[in-house]
């Protein structure tokens, strides 16, 4: 979990409100949070492809440099902090891709929809390993 995650909901749901019922100020807690975690998100997470493409890109200059100019201390650490970043970023990727199929197999996967009936026919058209 992101350390800026649990910050941003902390200093959300510390602001004042209006004097209301106590119902009344959790939704307009809640209404708050909701925006301010979607600006968040885009934020941090937002354009996973275009990061990736960008620090492949790094990476791509900093082994050409490698290549041509030979090792140097000062090349191989950037080239270690773009790996180290790619990685962390796929992995953010990964967790993205799996936590949105989740979400997909629990709205959708449990009722007998074309999305179900679908997976079924995949995992039964898989040839048995004898």
């Amino acid at each position: 979990m992101d350390a800026s995650f649990k910050d941003l909901v902390r200093n959300s749901w510390e602001q004042p409100l209006r004097p209301s019922d106590p119902i009344s100020r959790v939704i307009q807690k809640l209404k708050r949070l909701k925006v301010e975690l979607q600006v968040w998100n885009k934020q941090v997470f937002g354009m996973i492809a275009a990061k990736i493409a960008g620090v492949n890109q790094t990476l791509a200059a900093v082994q050409s440099q490698v290549y041509n100019l030979g090792d140097s201390a000062q090349l191989l650490d950037r080239e270690i902090d773009a790996t180290v970043e790619l990685n962390w970023i796929l992995k953010q990727e990964q967790q993205f891709f799996a936590q949105k199929n989740r979400a997909s197999w629990l709205k959708d996967g449990d009722r007998n929809t074309a999305f179900f009936q679908r997976l079924h026919r995949i995992k039964k058209a898989r040839p048995v390993a004898l």
